[in-house]
């Protein structure tokens, strides 16, 4: 029967693609399989399986372990194991296919527990090496039971039941559970295992016993597994089963990745130990590492444990909170501290770091890494800057397999990984001549991705030999940053070059003129004009125009556009002057926002009706837009879909690598970027993963801030998830702190948000912003004064603002509230509410003073 229909199948038209003449055979072998089960025989009977199924079945084995079916293949598999038609290794893909061809959304199916109790060769063979088995993208555990626990049941489930029933070892279980939260699992995988070990219920005994594996598990750099052991320790001393001596030494590493309560917890743990062993060093030795959190609660709270126990002096000299200095301050006349050295302590706001160059050794290793993760810009430019000039374009050949996979599923419209890696992963398929067509369901690629595709395309046609290999004139030298006189010499080596084209890549020369820093232009500018190389005159003008020469006329760029070079007379103005316009660029024909314009963008929001019900919406205004078609090439221009209503698609970390196209300006990448920060904020929102990405990228970007990067910052710190919020305070403190955001600015964009966000979130999240770096309680204190007296008394969360304001201003020492607006606003609120009597109590503070 399986040669019969196998055979048919094989047969079909020559011109049926590989995979799908792959998925008409395996279809047969279902088919057949099903046939002789309901009693049909085949023509002709044969002992021998037809020799083109061992790797039909292998290839489907390899299918499951990269993508979830939601069929019950793999129960296909085994039968065919089971009669010995073939014989599978049970290798890393076999157990990957185990999880994902028993995963099933359809009722009918058996449940994965009810087929490994018909096989009980499953259990030694795929059951317990799947707690070792790390997935990888689409198939894994998490995913599985996410995606596809509809009537078949969750892994998760199943594991309960088969502990249950004795099909599997109980304790194994646990076991196994902690075992893989030790391993180097990402956050989104780990979370399983502890699920399956919390739904496992296991008693205080046997929590007990497991004490060592706990402590091993908060070692773990996932806040959520720390997080999980710390709890399941705190129920081991509530039962009376604490290991004083072994668990007081060993959390003193949990204060380095846990958030603040979590690291609560497990002061209070350490505190109860230090009462029953008040003499062990190495317990207070983890007081004292408490210290390093950043949470002054977390930092108090330690500081009481070493004083109850007479060991202040241990902490001595050791930073924290400055509320919390007095404690730890060494006597005056032991005082030995310099001024230099006070001064060495000061928070400075994080910097994008250059990654070091890719050798041609490397470039293999360090392209299959952005496969799986682009989310470093300047890792992909320099990985690109060794592909540019790779010597042999076939050493790609080994990540073609990978490449494909990561290509197809953008192509599917699937949303898993880094859509940059996916671009990647084109070019290197591309480099290999095995490029993926557009899948049926692939989404229509973002505008703002245009101009960074072309650089790949440029880079992947040097690959494929379509275009000389050239070295690239974008790679930075300093953070996102190009040295101009760095970029002069890569000119001019590039021109005189025997055998290169006469002029540069067009995105290369544009990305680079984009980057170039503002210090050292007047030496790179007479480098260029001294030169010993012919030089095209198109390209010397806008070098000229951009390292600050005498301007251009507008005839001249006319001239000039009209010949093609738009996207360097743009980049080249930007660069020259970023905040102003350019008369010759405007005279020209170019007088857009981004091209002869700087960038001024505001947030608009407005009510719309939605599904029967009213919801806030967001846009970004931005003046005289360019359109579509004749701009995606030229950042910064901003073009007509660039602005459009929030309902863009996620650009995840495309952002990350558009923030670093233009350092000069951190607005350019925020036209798209504030859109999922916003929505974020909204009272309705759910989590949005590019929220990360581009409060990161604030972070770390150099360049101007304006209204767009108040507004990132006041809806970041009202964001649905705590990390994020997170993520916004320390944007707070590094831009408002210093002046580059002002606190005017931050309060006008929370009052222009205040009718749409979820304003409880705000006051914690101006807590975190206080303790981030010195000064920003100031700038906390500052923005609530301004903001305050704009807000609705009525607005919902409206207390946690108070109550922020009363706490940050007695921690800093402002005493009362002068700010007279402010006064004449609290002094309005009626009621006994909770907003009413914070407001009344800061009024009469400052009446009293």
């Amino acid at each position: 029967m399986l040669q019969e229909r196998g055979d048919a199948a094989r047969a079909a038209d020559p011109g049926v693609r590989d995979w799908e003449r792959h998925l008409i055979t395996w279809r047969a072998v279902c088919s057949a399989l099903e046939a002789l089960a309901d009693g049909e025989r085949p023509l002709r009977s044969s002992d021998t399986p037809p020799r083109w199924l061992p790797d039909t079945v292998r290839r489907e084995v390899e299918n499951m372990s990269e993508t979830l079916l939601f069929r019950p293949e793999f129960v296909t598999i085994r039968t065919l194991e089971r009669l010995g038609a073939v014989a599978l290794d049970p290798d890393r893909d076999y157990v990957l296919a185990f999880v994902s061809g028993l995963c099933t959304r359809r009722s009918d199916d058996a449940t994965s527990a009810y087929v490994i109790r018909e096989d009980p060769e499953l259990v030694d063979r795929c059951f317990w090496p799947m707690f070792s088995t790390e997935g990888g993208g689409e198939v894994s555990l998490t995913n599985a039971d996410r995606y596809g626990r509809y009537g078949g049941g969750s892994w998760t489930q199943t594991v309960v039941e088969l502990a249950a029933d004795g099909t599997v070892d109980r304790d194994r279980a646990l076991d196994a559970c902690l075992g893989a939260l030790v391993s180097d699992l990402g956050a989104y995988q780990a979370g399983w295992f502890a699920r399956t070990f919390t739904a496992l219920d296991p008693t205080p005994a046997e929590l007990a016993r497991r004490q060592p594996a706990f402590l091993a598990v908060v070692r773990s750099s996932v806040p959520a597994s720390v997080t999980f052991a710390v709890d399941r320790l705190c129920t081991v001393e509530k039962s009376g089963l604490l290991d004083d001596a072994t668990v007081g030494p060993g959390l003193g590493v949990v204060f380095a990745t846990a958030g603040k309560g979590t690291a609560l917890k497990a002061v209070r743990l350490l505190d109860v130990v230090a009462r029953r062993l008040p003499a062990d060093p190495t317990v207070l030795e983890s007081a004292v590492r408490a210290l390093d959190h950043p949470h002054v609660d977390v930092q108090s709270r330690a500081l009481d444990v070493l004083e109850r126990a007479g060991a202040l002096h241990r902490a001595v000299d050791t930073p924290v909170h400055p509320t919390l200095s007095a404690r730890v301050a060494r006597p005056a006349a032991d005082s030995t501290e310099t001024p230099a050295q006070a001064d060495s302590t000061k928070w400075s706001p994080p910097a994008l770091r250059l990654p070091p160059p890719v050798s041609a050794g490397e470039a293999l290793e360090r392209t299959a890494a952005l496969l799986e993760d682009a989310s470093d810009p300047l890792e992909v430019e320099q990985v690109l800057a060794a592909l540019a000039v790779l010597p042999d374009p076939f050493a790609l050949a080994p990540l073609a397999r990978r490449a494909r996979t990561v290509a197809q599923r953008e192509r599917d419209g699937m949303e898993w990984g880094s859509p940059v890696s996916a671009a990647i992963a084109d070019m290197v398929l591309d480099a290999c001549g095995t490029p993926v067509p557009p899948g049926p369901h692939a989404s229509p690629r973002p505008a703002e991705t245009g101009f960074l595709r072309e650089r790949l395309a440029e880079v992947g046609a040097g690959l494929s030999g379509a275009a000389p290999r050239t070295p690239l004139l974008a790679t930075p030298t300093n953070g996102p940053w190009i040295d101009p006189e760095a970029f002069v010499r890569r000119l001019l080596d590039l021109l005189g070059t025997p055998g290169t084209p006469g002029t540069p890549r067009t995105n290369d020369l544009a990305a680079a003129l984009l980057r170039l820093h503002p210090d050292g232009r007047p030496a790179a500018l007479s480098a260029w004009r001294t030169a010993g190389v012919p030089l095209d005159p198109t390209l010397s003008r806008v070098v000229v125009h951009a390292l600050g020469g005498p301007a251009a006329s507008a005839d001249i760029v006319r001239h000039d556009v009209d010949r093609g070079t738009a996207a360097w007379w743009v980049a080249a103005s930007r660069t020259r002057d970023p905040l102003c316009a350019d008369p010759a660029l405007v005279d020209a024909g170019l007088g857009t926002t981004g091209r002869g314009l700087p960038i001024a963008a505001n947030v608009r929001p407005r009510v719309e009706l939605s599904y029967g019900r009213h919801v806030w919406r967001f846009t970004v205004a931005v003046d005289r837009v360019s359109p579509h078609a004749t701009t995606y090439r030229e950042p910064p221009a901003v073009t007509s879909r660039t602005v459009r209503h929030y309902d863009a698609e996620h650009l995840n970390d495309w952002h990350a690598w558009t923030a670093t196209t233009f350092p000069h300006d951190a607005e350019h990448f925020l036209v798209a970027g504030v859109r999922s920060v916003l929505d974020a904020s909204l009272t309705w929102s759910t989590r949005e993963p590019d929220v990360p990405i581009v409060l990161d990228a604030l972070l770390t970007h150099p360049g101007r801030t304006g209204s767009l990067s108040a507004a990132t910052i006041a809806a970041g710190l009202a964001a649905s998830e705590h990390s994020d919020r997170v993520r916004a305070a320390d944007v707070f403190a590094a831009l408002v702190v210093p002046g580059r955001v002002s606190a005017a600015e931050v309060a006008d964009a929370m009052a222009l948000l205040a009718p749409a966000a979820t304003v409880s979130r705000w006051g914690p999240a101006l807590g975190d912003a206080a303790d981030a770096a010195p000064g920003a309680r100031d700038a906390v204190v500052d923005v609530l004064v301004r903001l305050l007296p704009r807000v609705d008394r009525s607005t919902r969360g409206l207390s946690s603002l108070l109550d922020r304001l009363e706490e940050e201003s007695a921690r800093g020492g402002h005493g009362d509230v002068e700010d007279l607006d402010f006064r004449e606003w609290a002094g309005g609120f009626t009621g006994a509410s909770r907003a009413a009597k914070t407001a009344r109590r800061l009024v009469s503070r400052a009446a009293g003073a």
